[in-house]
């Protein structure tokens, strides 16, 4: 009797260890795997069974699976597991188990699924524990039980630790496909901006020498040469607006972008964007208006250099891409909430859903072909989004619909001190002679100045722009060069350079201050970051201006200096 009970016994242990080969090395799925690992103990070792594994990124164990031999009863289990795995993970005899590596068998206090006997087995693979099987019976687990169990485990620690392995495999291999199509997109994301970005700086490059050559010509009547300085100028400007589209887009995605609050006179920011836009609206024969939609603070506290910015860019854009009606500014301030705003909206081509979907992404235009036509990069928008939201608000596309042309909306959040004024309407602060009239508001007639700078070019510009107004001018093409001058003391303002061979413009600059120079230096330099401004004042500059030499806000600083 007792061998027939140890054969039974033997080949219950022989059935079942071949069931679990058979039924764990069917796949390498990682749940299928899981599930399979706690069906082969129902129902001939237990009435039910579950699977906890540690998470590799923490040292706690996680709820994988379970399996009732009562099909209904099943969902219930796993979600109480699933619920409890904290708690399950933190019983005493479940952290013996692991800590031990060894079967711990318990009679059950109350059943929760009609178990009386709980048994919880280590899962080792390679001598580490890697999970927990708990077992929950209604009789009594006997010794040959507990023996074909850790038997069952060790081929479900090996079923398991292959299944966990192919799965990293994929999810790494599915990452690398990922990353793969990222960096394809990115590559050609960047293979189209380049080839944009050579268009846009070879065409204004090419008109430039082509209208220098020109100039050049004998013989050619001073309306021609006239038109092609303008044209020059033109072209100059817009390489200066996409290389500084660029430093300031990776400055503010690298976090090293800072924003000032400048008092802002808000009559006179409308007349210098209007003034700024009129000409190119004047050119394609549009209706540019400026009108207000409530009443407006007459001053404000914000970024004016920033504001600005983004607003040419906006109204840039209007007039670049209409070619028949008008363009409106619309500006208004939500009250209660803080908000200035302006809307732009034009009679342009407008947009589709799919190219609206791609405004404001960097180095992406919306149109390929209104690219071509007009030209742009894709970087106005982002900048413009960044710029605003750096000001406490945002830029976003109102509406816009093929062949009903786009409105944008900039809004920035001002500080408004109490008790200011309100203004209902616009009344213009610059005639449209402004730049005229700035230009002789500064001369410079017995003015003496010094041009330190080693680029002869520059000195040749510098002379001429200061000259015509008026203003004695010498060179010096080094800082050594200027220190070693006897009549120093003589001169009413310096115009420094920074970056120059021997002594640099703030050496020189520091040099001069301890010999007692005390006449205005402004650092006038191509080096344009915020450290190098502060570099700059801290060595002694009154100011700092950057290259290439805008006329007009030289000519202002000279006056402010130079009057004071």
């Amino acid at each position: 009797m007792e061998n027939q009970s140890r054969l039974a016994d033997k080949n219950k242990m022989l059935n079942l260890l071949a069931a679990a080969s058979e039924n764990l090395g069917t796949s390498l799925d990682f749940q299928s795997t899981a599930r399979h690992s706690c069906k082969i103990f129902v129902p001939h070792l237990s009435a039910w069974s579950s699977l906890f594994i540690f998470n590799e990124d923490s040292p706690e164990l996680k709820f994988v699976a379970s399996h009732h031999k009562n099909h209904e009863v099943s969902t219930q289990l796993e979600l109480f597991l699933s619920d409890q795995a904290r708690f399950w993970a933190h019983k005493q005899e479940v952290q013996y188990s692991i800590r031990e590596g060894r079967v711990v068998t318990v009679a059950n206090s109350h059943s929760w699924f009609g178990e009386r006997y709980l048994a919880h087995l280590p899962v080792i693979q390679k001598s580490e524990i890697i999970g927990l099987i708990t077992l929950g019976s209604v009789d009594e687990f006997t010794l040959e039980d507990l023996h074909i169990a850790e038997e069952i485990s060790k081929r479900a620690a090996a079923a398991i630790d292959n299944a966990r392995s192919y799965l990293k495999l994929t999810s790494y291999e599915a990452k690398l496909i990922n990353d793969k199509e990222l960096a394809e997109k990115a590559s050609q994301e960047k293979s189209n901006f380049l080839a944009n970005m050579s268009h846009e700086i070879r065409s204004p490059i090419s008109a430039i020498l082509g209208f220098a050559d020109l100039l050049m010509l004998p013989q050619q009547s001073e309306q021609d040469r006239l038109e092609w300085s303008q044209r020059i100028k033109h072209n100059g400007q817009h390489l200066l607006r996409l290389i500084n589209d660029i430093l300031n887009l990776a400055k503010v995605e690298s976090g090293q972008f800072t924003v000032q609050n400048n008092c802002i006179d808000f009559l006179e920011f409308i007349s210098d964007l209007e003034v700024t836009n009129r000409t190119l609206a004047r050119d394609k024969k549009l209706d540019l208006q400026f009108n207000l939609e409530t009443e407006i603070p007459e001053r404000f506290g914000s970024d004016s250099t920033r504001l600005r910015q983004i607003l040419n860019n906006l109204i840039g854009n209007a007039i670049k891409f209409t070619e028949a009606g008008h363009v409106k500014v619309q500006c208004g301030y939500i009250k209660n909430l803080g908000y200035l705003y302006f809307d732009v909206e034009d009679t342009g081509p407008g947009m589709t859903e799919k190219e609206s979907s791609l405004l404001f992404q960097p180095f992406v235009q919306a149109n390929t072909a209104h690219s071509k036509q007009f030209g742009g990069t894709g970087l106005g928008l982002a900048l413009s989004l960044k710029l605003s939201q750096l000001l406490g608000g945002t830029v976003e596309l109102v509406h816009t619909a093929p062949g009903n042309g786009s409105k944008f909306r900039a809004m920035v959040k001002p500080s408004v001190l109490s008790g200011v004024k309100y203004i209902s309407q616009l009344k213009s602060k610059v005639s449209t002679t402004a730049e005229e009239k700035t230009f002789k508001e500064h001369e410079l007639k017995n003015k003496k100045i010094l041009v330190v700078d080693d680029s002869p070019d520059n000195q040749y510009l510098m002379r001429k722009i200061l000259g015509l107004r008026g203003a004695d001018v010498t060179l010096a093409g080094s800082g050594d060069s200027a220190l070693d001058l006897d009549n120093i003391s003589d001169f009413d303002v310096v115009l420094m350079d920074i970056q120059m061979p021997g002594k640099d413009g703030n050496q020189t600059t520091a040099e001069l201050r301890k010999r007692g120079f005390t006449k205005p230096i402004i650092a006038f330099t191509a080096n344009a970051l915020p450290k190098d401004k502060e570099l700059s004042l801290r060595s002694g500059c009154n100011r700092h201006v950057t290259k290439p030499v805008d006329q007009k806000e030289l000519l202002r600083v000279l006056s402010e200096l130079l009057t004071t």
